[in-house]
């Protein structure tokens, strides 16, 4: 699954008055991970309904995904929408057909689902009787509606199952916890769904001895692992963030001998500064999507193998404000963010190749990958400048054959979109002996892709 080569990359810097120049060299000897599985985002059904989305609202919401060509979202649900008492349940209220409608797009266009149940323990997601989340009837819930979807409503998409929305903070009960895991996965492979659906975990968020507990203690049942990680700015632009996690997937190559068959996912990836739990104060501004690009190249860079924005869309949840657009009473419109969320998530497909590159210019970030394969052999370059400099790259591919690349361009100055709000191309650079001449802007993010869709 991880294939990893030794890291080459040659680099040198020329400092001019107002530019800097940078020399960048990809070839065999890069450092390079394989099978990405893809840049999604938090797609919630919950407060669908509670917003009024039609079905002619849910296909322009459609659209759009289609042309992130989205491959990974993740969903919440609630043992109580389906539950109704005494192993009876009702599979056709509000709350699941609104469900429904987006697994049955997930399924349509071959998005893999993680699906989460968000716990039983806190006072609005609870069913009468139930309290704790390693109660057997609880899990036995969760394995039934599995059940449905997979083998009665066909859901094949539905690959990953996650147990408690960030559980340090839903339970605050590690072996209570842990003791759910376990029952799930037994219960998973009594109802032989185990394989067709596997369990990630933990989904914690500020609490690395929860991962660390996971790691060492659940290894046996966990089968991918996945963090929540809101980073403070500080932290992503000093680049702090690419050392923790290259700690904490070191941690998981140095404790679990499965590391090689595992994936390590950031399920929720958002900015820490201001954060509440409904809205953001920057998450409107250009430079919300400078950060986001930030961490993005940060996380590929360290060898994270799926990364998920918090979220997709406002409508998912009542007065939230962290998508991708805004909600339907705000006219679904496209937030500056979506312009850069959505170039990773088209052109960093899955199945990508990573190059990790690392510039010597502290404020430039790089992500290099290569899409396809040897007889379609495409490239996606992301840069970003986070300085108050222009910096040109030479950017030499050696893997590479030379060709066209169309170009776009993110910033305060520049975020050229068409009528339906994606991100246009209005310029094309091409390479020249395997060599791109790059100029990138103060403050911006760019990208450059051979992909020719």
């Amino acid at each position: 699954m991880k294939t990893f080569f030794v890291l080459f990359l040659a680099i040198s810097g020329i400092h001019f008055a107002q530019t800097i120049v940078l020399d960048l060299e990809i070839d065999q000897r890069n450092s390079v991970y394989e099978n990405f599985q893809g840049f999604g985002a938090e797609w919630d059904s919950r407060h669908y309904n509670l917003n009024k989305v039609t079905d002619d609202d849910f296909k322009i919401i459609s659209k759009r995904i289609d042309w992130m060509k989205t491959s990974f979202v993740r969903i919440m649900m609630l043992a109580k929408w389906c539950f109704v008492s005494d192993g009876k349940y009702d599979w056709e209220n509000e709350d699941m057909e609104a469900l429904y409608r987006h697994l049955d797009y997930c399924q349509s266009r071959g998005v893999t689902v993680l699906l989460t149940e968000w716990g039983i323990e806190r006072e609005w997601v609870q069913i009468a009787g139930i309290n704790y989340v390693d109660d057997n009837r609880f899990l036995d819930i969760i394995a039934d509606y599995l059940d449905y979807f997979i083998n009665v409503k066909g859901y094949t998409c539905i690959k990953y199952i996650s147990l408690v929305n960030e559980p340090n903070y839903e339970v605050q009960d590690f072996p209570r916890w842990s003791e759910g895991i376990k029952k799930l996965h037994n219960k998973l492979i009594e109802k032989r769904l185990y394989g067709k659906v596997q369990i990630v975990g933990p989904g914690q968020s500020w609490d690395d001895n929860w991962f660390y507990n996971s790691v060492n203690s659940l290894k046996e049942y966990i089968d991918h692992y996945t963090i929540h990680r809101y980073e403070f700015q500080e932290k992503v632009y000093n680049g702090e963030l690419k050392n923790y996690l290259d700690g904490m997937i070191s941690f998981v190559k140095e404790n679990d001998p499965n590391f090689d068959e595992k994936f390590f996912f950031i399920t929720e990836a958002g900015m820490a500064d201001g954060l509440s739990t409904e809205q953001h104060p920057w998450i409107d501004s250009i430079s919300y999507g400078n950060f986001m690009a930030s961490f993005a190249a940060l996380a590929l860079n360290s060898g994270v193998d799926g990364v998920l924005a918090w979220m997709m869309d406002d409508n998912s949840h009542e007065d939230f404000e962290f998508g991708l657009w805004k909600d339907k009473k705000n006219g679904l419109k496209t937030r500056p963010y979506f312009y850069v969320w959505s170039l990773l998530s088209r052109y960093i497909p899955k199945g990508s190749n990573i190059y990790r590159t690392f510039p010597k210019f502290a404020k430039l970030y790089c992500i290099a990958a290569r899409v396809g394969d040897d007889k379609n052999n495409y490239w996606t370059y992301c840069l970003i400048n986070n300085s108050e400099r222009r910096v040109k790259v030479n950017l030499t591919n050696k893997l590479s054959e030379s060709g066209t690349f169309k170009k776009f361009v993110y910033n305060k100055n520049e975020r050229k979109i068409d009528a339906n709000q994606f991100p246009l191309s209005l310029h094309e650079v091409k390479s020249k002996d395997q060599k791109l001449e790059l100029e990138i802007a103060p403050n911006s993010v760019y990208f450059f892709t051979s992909i020719p869709y």
